[in-house]
């Protein structure tokens, strides 16, 4: 769990919580109407992006030509569901 007295814990463990009670809901509603897949818990999808978002983010400052929503949006591709036939 890292280092507890590192002075940037607190502020990441609080924008990490924002960021997923408030993503979590959008994702259930996206699941409920047949957006999202639902055989995967809302939490996992949620954690998967934001862990995609901030791997992708160094990786663009080493190559800015780096199409970082493109990359979300192709994972994002795979959490729908199946076109049925």
């Amino acid at each position: 769990m890292g280092e507890p007295e590192h002075p940037a814990r607190d502020f990441f463990l609080e924008r990490t919580d924002r960021m997923e009670s408030a993503s979590v809901g959008w994702v259930e509603k996206a699941q409920r109407e047949g957006v999202l897949r639902d055989d995967l818990s809302a939490e996992w999808i949620v954690r998967t992006l934001h862990a995609l978002a901030d791997g992708l983010q160094p990786l663009w400052l080493l190559d800015p030509d780096l199409d970082m929503a493109k990359h979300i949006e192709q994972v994002i591709e795979l959490l729908r569901p199946p076109a049925s036939d």
